[in-house]
């Protein structure tokens, strides 16, 4: 079921004027509702960007992002940290947005992985570090990111040459632990 459900998110996404019959938007309800994080998905993507034949809803959209970020989709979270970026749906916190897509990159969601550097570069929603910037945006790099690629390139320079060797260190490590512990390990200091 759940490989069906992500054939039908791909011919969706190649397909952007789509429209889905009642039955057909009632199935990937009925799936949502059953707790189908795909279609939960599907469902708050197609209320955030008014797409299937849906009339755009925010409100909607988080609720069905929420239900499928808290089952641990990437992309779910990643989309729901976009919406409280931006306040759509929900109230403006960047701190909530810190949180999810954290989670998202934890699971190498490359997108997340790069907001979660940019805002530890900014400090927003989290206290402005360097170092997990550093890290963040090279494990976004690694994955094929050239946006993340120069701003970690950028962020390096601030860095001391202790600090940079450090920040590749946690770089690594979190990569060959596929991204988990990540924040641990900076936290570890050098014991990590």
């Amino acid at each position: 079921m759940r490989q069906l459900v992500k054939l039908m998110i791909i011919y969706i996404l190649l397909s952007p004027t789509l429209v889905l019959s009642q039955p057909e938007y009632q199935n990937i309800k009925e799936l949502a509702e059953q707790g189908h994080d795909e279609a939960q998905f599907l469902l708050g993507s197609a209320y955030d960007f008014a797409l299937l034949g849906v009339q755009q809803n925010h409100v909607e959209a988080e609720r069905w992002y929420r239900s499928s970020a808290e089952q641990g989709h990437d992309e779910a979270q990643f989309s729901l940290g976009n919406m409280y970026v931006s306040g759509r749906g929900v109230q403006q916190d960047h701190i909530e947005a810190a949180k999810w897509f954290r989670l998202a990159s934890e699971q190498g969601n490359v997108e997340a992985q790069s907001k979660l550097g940019i805002m530890y570069i900014l400090g927003t929603g989290i206290p402005q570090n360097a170092i997990m910037a550093y890290i963040w945006l090279s494990l976004a790099a690694t994955q094929g990111s050239e946006t993340s690629r120069v701003n970690r390139d950028l962020v390096s320079i601030q860095l001391t040459p202790e600090q940079l060797a450090r920040a590749q260190d946690i770089a690594s490590k979190c990569f060959e632990s596929e991204y988990k512990n990540c924040i641990q390990l900076h936290e570890q200091g050098s014991d990590y």
